[in-house]
């Protein structure tokens, strides 16, 4: 997991995730790991509001493609 983000507004909770996954895996399953994160929190975190990012893993040490590719 990376870029976890959370905030408040008023007497909201708000939780943002991005959890790494297998680039392989199946998009079903993909799903049912998410919702099961999803669950967790809920569960920890009463009434919070809960988003989570699906990446594969090892987005975060890929190269950026640069602002120019393409155009040559």
């Amino acid at each position: 997991m990376h870029d976890l983000r959370t905030r408040t507004a008023g007497l909201h909770i708000f939780i943002q995730v991005h959890i790494e996954l297998d680039p392989e895996m199946p998009l079903m399953q993909a799903h049912a790991v998410s919702d099961a994160v999803e669950h967790e929190l809920c569960a920890a975190f009463d009434k919070a509001e809960v988003i989570i990012h699906q990446d594969p893993a090892g987005l975060e040490t890929a190269s950026e493609p640069s602002a120019t590719a393409g155009n040559s």
